[in-house]
């Protein structure tokens, strides 16, 4: 999503990459268009990447907090962080502190008050907490072994059947 923010981008993801010792990878897609980036060994920038595969390859996550990257997140078992871009309106800090509350994440932070800083602790804590490594590959079992279109079919028919007459 396009976005603004107060800290220098760049910087804070080379800060990301040396402090923590890890490779970091920006998917841009198109909230991007406006951000320049120089890659170095240990930042590589690419256009777009099929999430359902890449999630399951890395070690954490940080996005801008829509339904449909966090459910990969969870599906993929892998931590995330969630900087709502659209805060306080939208559902993006709703399904982020959602993640957090079953403790596959850590607090949401809105994009505009995010901080290098607070970027590089918040992303050491998705690294190195056993318990949030724990809970997301809980989260991952729990969503290979549920079906949820034969669910969401049995809940519709359900409310059909209870709720008959109201059709006629």
């Amino acid at each position: 999503m396009p976005f603004q923010t107060k800290f220098n981008l760049q910087e804070s993801l080379l800060a990301l990459s040396k402090e923590l010792n890890i490779n970091v990878l920006v998917v841009k897609g198109w909230g991007f268009e406006n951000v320049s980036f120089e890659e170095s060994p240990s930042v590589k920038i690419i256009q777009s990447a099929p999430f359902d595969k890449l999630f399951q390859r890395v070690n954490a996550v940080v996005h801008h907090g829509g339904i449909g990257t966090l459910s990969l997140c969870l599906k993929s078992g892998v931590p995330s962080l969630s900087c709502p871009v659209i805060y306080p309106m939208g559902d993006q800090h709703f399904w982020g502190n959602r993640a957090y509350e079953v403790g596959c994440g850590v607090k949401p932070i809105p994009l505009k008050t995010l901080t290098q800083d607070l970027l590089l602790r918040t992303v050491n804590t998705l690294l190195t907490s056993d318990a949030i490594q724990q809970d997301c590959k809980k989260m991952a079992a729990s969503l290979a072994s549920e079906n949820g279109l034969e669910r969401a079919i049995q809940f519709v028919e359900s409310q059909f059947l209870k709720n008959k007459d109201k059709y006629k």
